[in-house]
C-alpha cells in the first residue's frame, strides 16, 4: 500500500465565509452545509470557526452579531499539495484544530485536510485484528454534566477545557445516557434556544457505546460507516473507559503504514547498496587488468602469448561492461541518474556505432550498415551519452544473437513540431529471434528469455531493463518488440529532441576550422589553480570576446568577488584549501543569481549531483573543446551582435603542424585549436608544463613507486597530483601521458595501488614528452621582433598593463609582443623575458615590478634625451 497524494485525500469542494460575515452567519452557514467547522477569509489571513470556537465565545457572552473580522480565531496551518501524507500528519497532530488549508504552487486554497479525510481513504485492515481497544485507550479529558444541568453550565465546563464533546448521566451520576456533539451544537446555536434550557432536551441519545474489548479494525470500520469521530469505550459494566477520537485510530494506521514503508525502503537501499559496492570492488582489480594488459608490448612475445593477453583484455572488457550494466540499474532503482543535455550530431553517434560494432559484425561475416534519414536536423540537443548507451546494448544484443544475415539500425524522423523533432530509432536483426512465451522476461531485471541463453551467450540480463529505463528518462515510450522465433527480432523507440539552429553552435566537438562567431558579452571569473589550465581557458574565453579575470583559489575568488561581481564564475572543483562545492555555495549565499559553472576532470553522476547541489547551474568537463564550451556559456551570458573573425594565419600554423610526422605522441591539431592557434602561447604553456613536472609534479614518480611498495604512502597527496595532471596534459594534447594519468587517478580513486611496471611506463612517457617539448622548441623558433623605439605608445601600453593585472585580468601574449615592438632592442632583451615569463606564470606581483622598472627606464631615458 502506498500513501496517497494530499490532492487526492483533500475535500475539495471548500466551504468559506468573508471575515465581513457575522459570528450568526458561520453558524447557519456550517448547518445548511452540514460542516462543524468552516473557513474564514480576509485581510488576517486563513481563518476557521469551529463548534469549540463557538462554545468560548457562549461562554464569554460574546454576542453572536459581531463581525468574524473583529474576533480572535486560530489561524490554520496551510501545507502545499505537493507535501507527503506523512507531513500532513504531523502538522494536523501539532494543531489544535486539527485542520490543514491545501495550496497549490501559486498560494491559492484549493482544499482542506481533516483526520476525517485521511480515515475515508484507509483500509482498515492495516489496523491488527487481534488488537482490542483497552490497549490503545487512554483517559481522556473527559466533560461529564448531569442531565438535569443547563446548557449555559454545560458550555462554561467545556471552554475551559478546549472541548466540545460532553457525556451526558443519569441523575445518579455514574451511567452515560446521551452525548453533546459538534452537530448538536451548532444546531443550538443556530435555532437560537434558550441556554437556561435543560441539557438533557438536546443531547443525542441513545449513547453509542464500544466495548474495550473490540478490536482496532472493527472500530475504524463501525466509526466510517456511522460517520462518528468521538468513540465512547465501555468496560464490561458499562464504566466509560475513555473516548477514542477517531484521528487516534488514523494515526496508528499512518504510524504502521510508515514504519512498513521504512522495511521496504532499507530493504530497497540495502540491495542497491550491495549491488553497488560489490560492482565497484570488482572494478577496482579489473581496472587494474585492463590497463595492464594494454601496457604489455613484449617484442618478443609469441603470436600464441599475444592471442592470450587479447582474450585476457576482451574478457576482462566483457567483465567490465556487466559491472557497468549493473551501476546503471542501481543508479536507476535509486533515481540518482541525471541527463546531462548537450548539442550533437547524428552523424558523430552513427560514426562512432559504425566504429564499435563494423569489426564484431565483420568477425561473424554479419551485413551491418546504419540509415540515417537526412530529414532529421543535423544538430540535435539531448544526452548524447545515454541515447548511444541505449544503441549500444541493443545493437550489441543483436550481434550477438545473430548468427548469420544481417543487423541494421534505422535512424527516421517521425515529426516535427517548432523546435522540437519525434526520433525513430529501429534496430533490426536476422538473429535466433524470441519465443513468445518468453517476451514477458525481457524487461524483467536480471532474467534471460531463455536460461539457455545466458549459458551459451553470457550476459546479466540488466540491458534491456536499462535501456527501456533510460528511453523512458529521455522522454521516449516504451520500447517496441517485433520478434519470431528462428526468424529475427526488431527493436524500436522515438525520443522527443531538441533542434539546435545552426547558428548557435557551428559544427561538431571534432571540427578545428571555425570561420566566424559571434562575440559574447561580460566578465567571466576563471577560477583554476593550475597555471596553464588557467592560461588555455583564458585564450579560450578572449576569443569570445569575454573579459577574463583569474583566480587559483577558492579563497581568492571570493576576494575578487567582493571588488567586482563578475557575470559568470567558471568553477574548477578540485582545489587545495577551500574546493570548488564549497568556494560555490560561499559565493551563492552572497551572490544568489550568479551562475558557476563546474569545471571538472571527471564525469561521474556524482560529482554533477554535487555540483548542482552546490548551486551551479551547469558542468564542463576537461579538457573543454572550444565549441561546446561557447555553447555552454551562450546560455547564461548575451551575445554581441558584432561578427568577429578568426585569424587565418593561425589556422594555417594549424595546418602545418598537422604535416610534422616527429610528434605522433603529441596531438598538436587539438592543442593548438585551444589556444586559437597561437604557437607563442602554445610554447610558452609547455614550457611552463616542463617547469612543473621539475617543480610540483618533480615527486611524483617516486611517490608512485613509493605507494607500490609501501601501503602507509601518501595516497591523497598522489591523488591531487594525477588528478591535476590528467587535465593539463590533456589541455597541451600530450595524449599518451594524459591517458596513463587517467588511468591511474581512476585506479587510485577507487582505492587501487598501481604496480611498478605501470609506474615505469609511466615515468617513461613523461621522458619521452619532455624530449618531444625540447625538439619542438627548436623547431618552432619565435619570430623575430622588429623593434622601433615608440616611447608615448609604451608608456600607454604600460599603463594598461599596470591596471590589467592589478585587476587580476587575463593578459594575451600579443599584448606583450606589442609593448616589445615599441622598445628599443637593449629594452626589450633586458626586461620583456622577464615580464613575459611571469605573465605566463600569472605572478603578476613580478611582472608589476618589472614594468615599474621599464617605465622608470623609458622615463630616464626620456629625461636625458632633453
Amino acid at each position: 500500500m502506498l500513501f496517497p497524494k494530499l490532492e487526492d485525500i483533500a475535500t475539495r469542494d471548500v466551504i468559506t465565509i468573508s471575515d465581513q460575515a457575522s459570528i450568526d452567519d458561520a453558524v447557519h452557514t456550517m448547518r445548511a452545509q452540514n460542516i462543524r467547522d468552516v473557513i474564514v477569509t480576509g485581510k488576517r489571513g486563513l481563518r476557521i470557526v469551529t463548534a469549540k470556537e463557538l462554545v468560548k465565545l457562549s461562554a464569554d457572552g460574546i454576542s453572536f452579531d459581531t463581525q468574524l473580522v473583529d474576533i480572535n480565531l486560530n489561524l490554520v496551518p496551510t501545507i502545499l499539495q505537493t507535501a507527503s501524507v506523512l507531513d500532513a500528519m504531523t502538522r494536523l497532530s501539532e494543531h489544535v484544530d486539527e485542520h490543514l488549508c491545501l495550496l497549490n504552487l501559486d498560494a491559492e486554497l484549493v482544499g482542506i485536510i481533516s483526520y476525517s479525510d485521511l480515515a475515508a481513504c484507509l483500509d482498515p485492515q492495516f489496523l491488527a485484528h487481534n488488537k482490542s481497544l483497552r490497549q490503545v485507550i487512554r483517559l481522556s479529558r473527559l466533560v461529564r454534566v448531569q442531565i438535569n444541568e443547563s446548557l449555559i453550565q454545560t458550555f462554561q465546563k467545556l471552554a475551559p477545557l478546549d472541548q466540545s464533546t460532553a457525556l451526558v448521566l443519569d441523575k445518579s451520576s455514574t451511567k452515560p445516557v446521551g452525548i453533546i456533539t459538534q452537530s448538536d451544537l451548532i444546531r443550538l446555536f443556530d435555532e437560537k434556544v434558550d441556554w437556561n434550557s435543560r441539557v438533557g432536551d438536546y443531547m443525542s441519545s441513545p449513547l453509542v457505546t464500544l466495548s474495550e474489548d473490540m478490536s482496532l479494525h472493527d472500530a475504524l470500520t463501525f466509526s466510517r460507516q456511522k460517520r462518528i469521530k468521538r468513540l465512547v469505550v465501555v468496560d464490561e459494566n458499562q464504566r466509560i473507559c475513555g473516548i477514542l477520537h477517531q484521528k487516534d485510530l488514523v494515526a496508528l494506521v499512518y504510524h504502521d503504514w510508515s514504519e512498513l514503508q521504512k522495511k521496504a525502503l532499507k530493504a530497497e537501499q540495502a540491495k542497491s547498496e550491495f549491488l553497488a559496492n560489490m560492482s565497484h570492488e570488482i572494478r577496482t582489480p579489473m581496472t587494474a587488468i585492463i590497463g595492464l594488459s594494454e601496457l604489455i608490448n613484449d617484442p618478443g612475445m609469441s603470436d600464441q602469448s599475444r592471442e592470450r593477453v587479447k582474450h585476457i583484455r576482451q574478457a576482462a572488457k566483457g567483465l567490465m561492461a556487466v559491472l557497468n550494466d549493473i551501476l546503471d540499474y542501481t543508479r536507476l532503482e535509486s533515481t540518482e541518474l541525471e541527463l546531462s543535455e548537450e548539442p550533437f550530431a547524428l552523424e558523430e553517434l552513427v560514426e562512432g556505432l559504425t566504429g564499435l560494432f563494423g569489426y564484431a559484425a565483420q568477425a561473424k561475416h554479419l551485413a551491418f550498415n546504419i540509415e540515417l534519414d537526412l530529414q532529421v536536423s543535423p544538430l540535435l540537443m539531448a544526452d548524447k551519452f545515454r541515447i548511444n548507451q541505449v544503441l549500444t546494448n541493443l545493437i550489441g544484443n543483436a550481434i550477438k544473437f545473430t548468427e548469420q544475415g544481417f543487423v541494421k539500425l534505422r535512424i527516421a524522423l517521425c515529426s516535427i513540431e517548432d523546435t522540437q523533432v519525434s526520433v525513430l530509432f529501429e534496430v533490426s536483426d536476422s538473429g535466433i529471434g524470441i519465443a513468445e512465451q518468453d517476451l514477458a522476461k525481457l524487461f524483467q531485471p536480471f532474467s534471460q528469455a531463455d536460461s539457455s541463453i545466458s549459458r551459451k551467450y553470457g550476459g546479466s540480463g540488466l540491458g534491456l531493463v536499462i535501456s527501456q529505463r533510460l528511453v523512458n528518462a529521455l522522454g521516449g515510450g516504451e520500447i517496441k518488440l517485433e520478434t519470431q522465433q528462428g526468424q529475427g527480432s526488431q527493436f524500436s523507440f522515438s525520443l522527443p529532441l531538441k533542434v539546435v539552429r545552426d547558428e548557435d553552435f557551428e559544427g561538431t566537438r571534432e571540427k578545428t576550422t571555425v570561420t566566424e562567431f559571434q562575440g559574447l558579452v561580460g566578465k567571466v571569473l576563471v577560477v583554476e589553480d593550475n597555471q596553464i589550465n588557467q592560461q588555455v581557458l583564458a585564450s579560450q574565453l578572449e576569443s569570445l570576446n569575454l573579459e577574463v579575470v583569474l583566480a587559483s583559489s577558492g579563497e581568492e575568488a571570493i576576494a575578487r568577488c567582493q571588488t567586482m561581481i563578475p557575470d559568470l564564475v567558471l568553477m574548477d572543483i578540485q582545489m587545495p584549501g577551500i574546493d570548488g562545492f564549497e568556494t560555490s555555495k560561499a559565493l551563492k549565499r552572497q551572490f544568489a543569481r550568479l551562475p558557476i559553472i563546474a569545471m571538472t576532470a571527471s564525469t561521474s553522476e556524482e560529482t554533477r549531483a554535487r555540483a548542482i547541489a552546490a548551486g551551479m547551474v551547469d558542468h564542463l568537463s576537461k579538457p573543454t573543446e572550444k565549441n561546446l564550451l561557447r555553447f555552454t556559456l551562450q546560455r547564461w551570458l548575451a551575445i554581441n551582435s558584432v561578427v568577429k573573425s578568426v585569424n587565418n594565419v593561425n589556422q594555417d600554423n594549424v595546418a602545418s603542424v598537422c604535416n610534422l610526422t616527429n610528434f605522433n605522441r603529441i596531438n598538436l591539431a587539438k592543442a593548438l585549436d585551444r589556444v586559437e592557434g597561437n604557437r607563442s602561447l602554445y610554447l610558452s604553456l609547455l614550457q611552463s608544463f616542463v617547469r612543473q613536472l621539475n617543480s610540483q609534479y618533480s615527486q611524483l614518480v617516486p611517490l608512485l613507486k613509493n605507494c607500490v611498495l609501501d601501503s602507509d604512502a601518501n595516497v591523497d597527496k598522489i591523488k591531487g597530483m594525477t588528478h591535476s595532471l590528467k587535465s593539463v596534459t590533456s589541455h597541451l594534447g600530450l595524449e599518451e601521458l594524459a591517458r596513463l594519468s587517467h588511468l591511474l587517478d581512476t585506479q587510485l580513486a577507487s582505492n587501487s595501488r598501481p604496480d611498478l611496471n605501470q609506474v615505469i611506463a609511466f615515468e617513461q612517457v613523461i621522458k619521452t614528452a619532455l624530449e618531444d617539448i625540447q625538439q619542438l622548441s627548436i623547431l618552432w623558433q619565435d619570430e623575430q621582433i622588429s623593434h622601433h623605439l615608440d616611447k608615448p605608445r609604451a608608456l600607454t601600453l604600460l599603463g594598461e598593463l599596470e591596471r590589467a593585472m592589478s585587476a587580476h585580468e587575463f593578459l594575451q601574449p600579443a599584448r606583450l609582443d606589442e609593448l616589445a615592438r615599441c622598445l628599443s632592442a637593449d629594452l626589450a632583451q633586458q626586461y620583456m623575458p622577464v615580464i613575459q615569463q611571469a605573465v605566463i606564470d600569472f605572478s603578476y606581483d613580478v611582472a608589476q615590478v618589472k614594468l615599474l622598472a621599464l617605465k622608470q627606464a623609458l622615463v630616464e631615458q626620456a629625461n636625458s634625451e632633453i
